[in-house]
């Protein structure tokens, strides 16, 4: 069913950036780590791309379904719906879709930007790839491609396509020779390369700009990769570093398949590659086809002769070798290969790796394998079992090669690397699947070295594994999750049908795609090859795996009863984690998965309704109207006052979960009102310089007084600032209990100035974070809280490396980059010795930094023991500021009695006097004074409940610490503060 318009829909579905509109989708992503990679801030879908995509549904004769990249706003792959022919060749029918539709990509000009690479047919259609270019340099990763059915009407586009607003520096100052050899650094590769390296300028898009750059890509021996680096070619900064190699972990060899499977006995061992009387039965008399008049292994569509030596060279056959002799392996890889290339063509694709397959089958003595994007060539392993004797090996490889050269690039990491993984096992079992015996263990031979499972496989094509809860992050345990689906599907459907659709599919993938794009590709297939005869069962499997949702939809409504206007809400639906929440339009269309389900709804200001069955069937959209009711509305009045002295507080009262903006107290009683629907409520005040007040669960049901009382700031505010793994515990035990409160800036947000400076000492952590240790946010919040006199101790095994290049490493912290991954793990100073890694520490530090003081005020605090490039850690004095700066984790400090020694030793350093914080006054009206006009009257605040705050300590304080105030007061720049001085007469 077509909906009128696409805008609802989008709106009520992109709550995330990574939501996807009216689509199969998955239901989760999993993000690879790359060290290098750019970092790019989530924003909010284009509008300009929603209004096109609305044009582009209008003029289609199905409606088009979405994913969108979360970076940019703008669409990853639309898909499912279809144009009118729009060319006679495929290129001209492509650009002419592009240039029709440029607005929902962003696509500037699809002439001037878009350079044509490859143009493909396959059985179901014609496939155009293009590559954004800019002043004649391609830009790195922009790839777009579209996709047609064979008359050439439009069904798929995938786009990486970048906007961009300007041009960075343009300069290139880094030579190649230069770039080369920062690559090569970045990638620690060592020794020679296993074929010469190559180095192009590309751009580089950053913050919506080109910067030139670099692109190197690097065959190293040691460590083994095809490692892609992104140097940028005016600063030699490394944008982007990865391993494009393909690996199979699996060490197996062939016989046909195996002499596990052939003689279906698992009790087979390697012996060090001997051969007797008990594996004749193993193998199998073949004939070898389409050998060239060379009289070696070498043919129309394999040679096997890679790195072989003069006397292990086969003659001019018969072949008749036994596994405890070289050439036996060669003879497989040729026959297996070969074999497998005459089955795809058989089927019809003449034009999927219909090449000479270069192979080494004994190219290395590790327990290892891979095919290598960089040279085209496969490689085997001689340790363990020698993987040339498992045709599951071999095969495997041999997919990889497959998808390489339908979707140059593919599957380097991610879900895309997985699928890889998974095709890879997939073709290892279809190309056997004659033999029913462990069918669906992958590497039953090559596992006999390594595994204990009986049978003894390397993986399995038949896993349960369900997406997205049990994705690892690894590749090849997360490919038995495609493995597995397609497998499925092979059982349902049979090899013919499923082959056919598996390899149709790669042509329609991009390198980055995810696993619900594989899915989508392979029902696009079935359309195209068989007129959409197996969708339903295409649909199921994918379904059942978690990888597509169901296409079952629920379009919700909500209006008023008493204007019948529409409103939002959040919808309760049994089954689901979550809510649902329906936007300012009062309409939401949702996937979910067939069933029966209880529904409810609230909405602020209306009364709640319970109990809404409603039951949802396959390929149905059900619609669910609630009329709400206006509750009654009852003022709540109260006040704000000190815990101490009961002196009224400047405050803001938040009404949590509700649009209520936040209400701030008036008059010299320090009193608000807020008129509330009836219900129950959390509230919370919030004053700076004092402790925030919670009371919940509130009821509301008439007139209603509160009354808040503040406490005044513990000692150390915690920040809690990682990205990954929590780390938050080793701080909090290593502080004194409750003499601290914490901020969680991935669940309380962006830290503020008022909620900062009024703290003595702060505590900051980044954890093993690497995108994006310190935001430009918190950077600047950082430089106010040490310009105002501040106490820091801030702690990120990744800080410098990723703010290497930034002026507040060097201008705020006096630090200088140094290097990363310190090379020891054992620190010593301040009278004290530990160690980073071991004991009951975190064990997260992969890459602490090597930093060296910088500046005035800065030296040396920790350094690592036996590393005397650098520092472990910097202590600065500056202008009434202190902060420590830890290169490492605090985390991972080794023991629990040394993280408390510590951090006692960190606190007592920072810890100010009265006076010294009584300094910052000062200072904030110096920030005041520079401030815009509409921010005086809040710094005038600040300033005022902060000279309280101290003014309300005086009493309890010390007499040396009385002193030392007075002293301070004695100065022209306190004249200004009278409370403060009033208490300190």
């Amino acid at each position: 069913m077509r909906p009128a318009s696409l805008l609802p829909l989008l709106l009520a579905l992109v709550a995330s950036t990574t939501a996807s509109v009216l689509a199969l989708e998955p239901s989760a992503t999993n993000a690879a780590r790359t060290k290098a990679s750019p970092a790019s801030e989530a924003v909010g879908i284009r509008a300009e791309s929603v209004a096109a995509l609305e044009k582009l549904n209008s003029d289609s004769t199905t409606p088009w379904e979405v994913r969108w990249d979360g970076a940019t706003g703008l669409p990853a792959r639309i898909y499912g719906g279809s144009t009118e022919p729009l060319g006679a060749t495929p290129e001209e029918a492509a650009r002419a879709f592009l240039k029709r539709h440029s607005a929902v990509f962003a696509i500037a000009s699809a002439d001037r930007d878009l350079r044509t690479m490859e143009i493909r047919e396959s059985l179901g259609g014609r496939h155009v790839r293009f590559l954004q270019h800019l002043r004649g340099l391609p830009v790195f990763g922009a790839d777009v491609s579209v996709h047609m059915d064979r008359s050439l009407a439009v069904h798929t586009v995938n786009s990486a396509y970048v906007p961009l607003q300007g041009t960075a520096d343009m300069a290139a100052t880094v030579t190649r020779e230069a770039a080369l050899e920062r690559a090569r650094s970045a990638a620690r590769v060592e020794g020679e390369l296993r074929a010469p390296a190559s180095a192009d300028k590309v751009l580089f898009a950053r913050d919506g700009k080109a910067a030139i750059a670099w692109l190197v890509m690097l065959p190293a021996r040691s460590p083994l990769g095809d490692f892609q680096v992104v140097v940028d070619a005016s600063s030699a900064e490394v944008l982007s570093l990865e391993n494009l190699i393909r690996h199979a972990e699996a060490k197996a060899k062939v016989f046909n398949p195996n002499p596990v499977v052939a003689m279906k006995n698992n009790s087979f061992r390697d012996g060090n590659d001997a051969d007797n009387s008990a594996w004749a039965g193993a193998y199998k008399e073949v004939t070898l086809q389409g050998l060239d008049s060379s009289g070696k292994l070498r043919g129309q569509f394999v040679d096997a002769t890679l790195g072989t030596l003069a006397e292990e060279e086969p003659q001019a056959g018969p072949y008749n070798f036994t596994r405890n002799q070289k050439p036996f392996e060669q003879v497989m890889v040729y026959f297996h290969i070969d074999r497998a290339q005459r089955y795809i063509q058989s089927i019809g694709f003449t034009n999927i790796n219909n090449r000479v397959q270069r192979a080494n089958a004994h190219g290395t003595n590790d327990d290892n394998s891979w095919f290598s994007p960089a040279t085209k060539e496969l490689t085997f392993g001689d340790g363990g079992v020698d993987d040339a004797e498992d045709s599951d090996i071999i095969m495997h490889e041999y997919g990889h090669s497959i998808q390489d050269n339908q979707v140059p690039g593919f599957g380097g990491r991610g879900e895309a690397g997985a699928m890889g993984e998974g095709f890879g096992d997939y073709m290892a079992s279809t190309m056997r699947a004659d033999l029913t015996f462990q069918r669906e263990c992958v590497g039953s031979w090559d596992g006999v070295a390594y595994s204990s499972d009986n049978p003894p496989c390397l993986r399995r094509v038949d896993s349960t594994k369900h997406y997205p809860e049990q994705i690892e992050g690894e590749v090849h345990a997360d490919g038995e999750i495609w493995s597995a689906s397609v497998w499925q599907l092979w059982n349902k459907l049979g090899k013919a049908v499923t082959d056919k659709l598996v390899l149709e599919s790669h042509f329609h993938l991009s390198p980055q795609a995810k696993f619900a794009d594989g899915a989508n590709a392979i029902l696009q297939a079935d359309k195209s090859l068989f007129q959409g005869a197996h969708l339903k069962e295409i649909k199921q499997v994918f379904v059942a795996r978690g990888i597509l949702k169901s296409s079952a939809k629920l379009r919700i409504s909500l209006k008023d009863k008493a204007t019948g206007k529409p409103c939002a809400g959040r919808v309760n639906v049994s089954g689901l984690q979550a809510s649902l929440q329906v936007p300012a339009g009062g309409l939401l269309e949702a996937e979910i998965a067939p069933g029966a389900y209880t529904m409810s709804v609230s909405s602020f200001g209306y009364l709640t309704q319970d109990g809404r069955a409603v039951e949802v069937q396959e390929d149905q959209t059900v619609d669910v109207e609630f009329v709400l009711e206006s509750a009654p509305r009852f003022a709540v009045t109260g006040s704000v006052k000190r815990a101490d002295t009961g002196e009224a507080v400047s405050a803001r009262i938040y009404v949590a979960d509700t649009p209520i903006e936040p209400v701030q107290t008036s008059g010299s009683a320090g009193t608000f009102s807020v008129e509330l629907p009836a219900g129950k409520y959390t509230f919370k005040a919030v004053a700076f310089g004092f402790r925030a007040s919670v009371l919940a669960d509130v009821e509301i049901a008439g007139p209603r007084s509160l009354e808040f009382k503040l406490a005044s700031l513990p000692p150390v505010l915690l920040v809690d600032d990682d990205d990954g793994a929590s780390v938050e515990t080793f701080f909090k035990a290593a502080l004194t209990a409750g003499q601290f409160d914490v901020w969680t800036v991935k669940s309380d947000g962006q830290l503020t100035d008022d909620g900062l400076l009024g703290y003595p000492t702060v505590v900051w952590f980044t954890g093993a974070d690497y995108r994006q240790t310190l935001s430009e946010q918190d950077q600047a919040l950082i430089k106010q809280y040490l310009q105002a006199g501040g106490r820091l101790m801030l702690s990120g095994q990744e800080i410098a490396y990723s703010l290497k290049d930034t002026s507040f490493l060097k201008d705020v912290l006096a630090a200088e980059f140094v290097a990363d991954a310190a090379s020891v793990r054992k620190v010593k100073g301040a009278s004290m010795e530990f160690a980073i890694e071991g004991g009951d520490g975190a064990n997260n530090q992969q890459y602490p930094d090597v930093v060296k003081a910088a500046g005035a005020g800065s030296r040396e605090y920790f350094a690592y023991d036996g590393d005397a490039s650098g520092s472990a850690a910097l202590a600065l004095v500056r202008s009434g500021a202190k902060a420590l700066y830890f290169a490492f984790g605090f985390e991972a400090i080794d023991t629990a009695a040394n993280r408390a020694k510590v951090m006692k030793l960190a606190l007592d350093f920072l810890r100010p006097t009265l006076a010294e914080r009584a300094s910052r006054l000062a200072a904030m009206d110096a920030m005041r004074q520079a401030a815009p006009a509409a921010e005086q009257t809040r710094w005038m605040a600040l300033e005022e409940s902060y000279e309280k705050l101290i003014a309300g300590e005086l009493a309890s304080a010390s007499a040396a610490d009385q002193a030392r105030l007075r002293d301070l007061l004695a100065r022209p720049a306190m004249a200004k503060f009278r409370i403060l001085r009033t208490a300190g007469q």
